[in-house]
Parts: structure tokens; sequence; C-alpha cells
């Protein structure tokens, strides 16, 4: 018998493989990075820059699991609709627009 996907189950997957995969880049770039911005270099991404990258995908993983916790505590049914456009708002907010540079690079973003 064939499992039917859900979209929500395919977005929650993506957000969770891409904040998870982003959690270790910053990581590792974090440990890698200068502590300071060298003097006549363009300007680069220090320390405390991939310490709030790792911040925020840390509570992406957490804040993930609210729509779940809001179903299971209180029995209240959330709509898939609202749990898939969540997923995408953390999705757009957290991995485009910090790990990807999104707020940096598209003008008001």
């Amino acid at each position: 018998m064939k499992k039917k996907w859900k979209a929500t189950t395919v977005f929650g997957g993506l957000l969770l493989l891409s904040l998870a995969l982003s959690l270790v880049y910053s990581l590792v770039r974090m440990l890698l990075a200068p502590d300071v911005i060298p003097e006549g270099e363009p300007l680069q991404k220090v320390k405390a820059d991939y310490l709030l990258m790792l911040v925020e995908c840390l509570l992406g993983l957490l804040v993930m699991m609210l729509p779940t916790l809001i179903k299971r505590r209180w029995r209240f049914v959330v709509p898939s609709t609202a749990v898939m456009l969540y997923y995408v708002f953390l999705y757009c907010a957290i991995y485009l627009g910090e790990v990807r540079n999104f707020y940096y690079v598209i003008p008001h973003w």
C-alpha cells in the first residue's frame, strides 16, 4: 500500500532538514570565522554573526514544534493550511533571510 504524503509533512521535513544543516554549517563557520573584521578587508561575517545564525536555527527548530504541541496539549485542531504557511514563513525568515543572506541581498526582505 502506498503512503500518501501530506503537504505539511513535506514542508516540515524540508524545514527540519534546512535548519538542521544550517545549524551544523553555522557552528563550523563560527569556529573558523575571525573575531573582528581585519582593516581594509571587504565586509565579511564574524563569530557574532554566526552565533546569531546558530541561535536562530536552534530557536527555529524549537518553534517548529509549536503546532504539534498545541494540538496535543489543548486538543486544538490547527488547520493544515495554517501549519504549512507557518512552515513557509519560518523557512523564508530563518533559512532564506539569515542563512542565505536575503536580508542583505534583497531590498525590503
